[in-house]
């Protein structure tokens, strides 16, 4: 189980570097999922989902999943799945990339982990 989730970190680690020197990947706290919004018409499909308890400073509203992101649909199928359930995650964000679909503080999304 400990080597998945450092496979996981270096892989998300990876993602940051690769794309954005100026990201900066925030690692959350396990906490449920107190709702879960697709939207058709923005950006082909963004998903907006909120957390009792976030743990990234500058995320209070919660988080975003881009319609048009790579692994979007895995990711947005694995946050749907533990909304359902009712089971905890925890979120990798960046705090500098807030949706441009609200005024308010949606971070967006770079990975989510089973909490």
């Amino acid at each position: 189980m400990r080597f998945g989730v450092l496979r996981f970190l270096a892989a998300v680690i990876a993602v940051c570097i690769g794309n954005s020197a100026a990201a900066v990947v925030m690692t959350g706290s396990s906490s449920a999922i107190t709702q879960f919004i697709s939207y058709t018409t923005f950006d082909n499909g963004d998903v907006t989902f909120s957390l009792a308890n976030s743990g990234i400073s500058g995320c209070s509203n919660g988080f975003w999943i881009g319609g048009t992101d790579a692994g979007a649909k895995s990711v947005v199928a694995q946050v749907l799945s533990a909304y359902r359930a009712g089971t905890p995650i925890v979120v990798y964000a960046d705090p500098s990339q807030l949706w441009p679909g609200s005024g308010g503080q949606y971070c967006h999304v770079w990975g989510v982990q089973d909490g």
